[in-house]
């Protein structure tokens, strides 16, 4: 079976353009050849305002796996109630 040698699907797009892309015609005719077709997306925005919300938690998270934990339900309360009191402060 046949495959796309690239490993860079940007190089692929000849023209950039939010409503009409212009595609590789080499790249199009593989597809067809692989009865696939070609539809070029927008890479989504990168969620800077979501890491930054789960920052914390994951450093109150790591802090606490210093620590020993001998069952699943320590473990987990060692995760919950950091986020328990961060909530009520």
């Amino acid at each position: 079976m046949s495959h796309n040698p690239r490993n860079n699907p940007k190089a692929d797009v000849i023209r950039s353009d939010r409503n009409e892309p212009v595609i590789n015609d080499d790249f199009v005719a593989f597809a067809e050849d692989c009865s696939c077709a070609v539809y070029p997306v927008r890479v989504r925005p990168h969620k800077a305002l979501v890491e930054n919300a789960v920052k914390p938690l994951y450093r109150s998270v790591y802090f606490n796996m210093r620590m020993v934990f001998f069952s699943l339900d320590e473990f987990n309360i060692a995760i919950i109630f950091p986020c328990l009191i961060s909530m009520k402060g």
